[in-house]
């Protein structure tokens, strides 16, 4: 940062950034487990009732929806292909606090 002047380009310093991110994505999984630029985090405990709105029925065949999401649909993609999501310890957030 000190080098840079606190100031990044993303043309001329790509590498640097590059480097600083899988730093941060390492130290974070070494220290919790888990990085939030590589997992999708599930902060609550909850089930989530379909609606007259939305439900199968009323979407039809024209949509599909997955009622336990795992981020499948990016499985082919070299970028995001290793999201994944993470259930954290949270509340229900059907109980009033």
């Amino acid at each position: 940062m000190v080098a840079n002047n606190h100031v990044f380009s993303i043309d001329e310093d790509a590498d640097i950034i590059i480097r600083i991110i899988n730093e941060f994505v390492s130290e974070a999984m070494n220290q919790n487990g888990y990085c939030a630029l590589q997992h999708q985090l599930k902060m609550y405990q909850t089930q989530f009732e379909e609606t007259c709105y939305a439900n199968a029925d009323s979407l039809g065949s024209a949509y599909v929806y997955d009622t336990n999401p795992r981020l499948e649909y990016f499985k082919n993609s070299p970028v995001l292909g290793n999201l994944t999501l993470k259930d954290m310890p949270g509340k229900d957030i059907n109980s009033p606090s």
